[in-house]
């Protein structure tokens, strides 16, 4: 009597060249001049094996072969380069901490508030400005700052129910916050 084993499937893989929306969008990013490297699918932390922000490039070639081993992989762009974030976290703080690092030191937030900036499903705002070779650090509660050696994730990188964040403004229609020098001051402090 003679057995066969049952046909084991291939695992697909992308057509070469393939690198669907989201290598598409991560090469838009780098054609801005900003940092990529690729995230787990439907998660914030980089892919097993990589050395997250400091893979980072803006190479094209380098960006495609990701994105078509990993077409679902979510974007991450390496801080500190092209701009700094601030990181506010949700819970309806973002008026309160934004009012408390500009209103009094700074002058008043710009009336247009039209900035780059992006909003996350758990209420989170991240307002990208203007690199100024800081670091990491906590400015208060609910409000950290993300520069050099750091890296947020950016839209329209998803999670398991759906985007993590979307952008208020786009890049490109949306400038780069200049931060006020007491801000800057602020997380210089911080950073030491």
């Amino acid at each position: 009597m003679t057995t066969t084993e049952p046909a084991r499937r291939a695992r697909p893989r992308p057509r070469r060249g393939t690198t669907g929306k989201l290598g598409r969008t991560a090469q838009q990013y780098a054609g801005l001049g900003w940092p990529v490297f690729p995230l787990r699918p439907g998660d914030k932390v980089p892919l097993p094996g990589s050395h997250g922000c400091h893979d980072a490039t803006t190479d094209e070639a380098t960006i495609n072969r990701w994105w078509e081993r990993h077409p679902e992989a979510n974007i991450g762009a390496a801080t500190g380069h092209v701009f700094d974030v601030l990181d506010i976290d949700g819970g309806g703080e973002a008026e309160a901490v934004i009012d408390a690092l500009w209103v009094g030191s700074a002058g008043p937030w710009p009336a247009d508030r039209k900035v780059l900036a992006s909003i996350w499903d758990d209420g989170r705002v991240q307002l990208y400005g203007v690199a100024t070779g800081g670091c990491r650090t906590a400015l208060m509660p609910g409000a950290h700052w993300v520069g050099i050696g750091g890296w947020v994730v950016i839209p329209p990188s998803a999670g398991g129910s759906g985007p993590l964040c979307a952008w208020a403004n786009s890049p490109g229609c949306a400038p780069l916050v200049e931060w006020p020098e007491p801000v800057i001051a602020l997380f210089r402090k911080g950073c030491k």
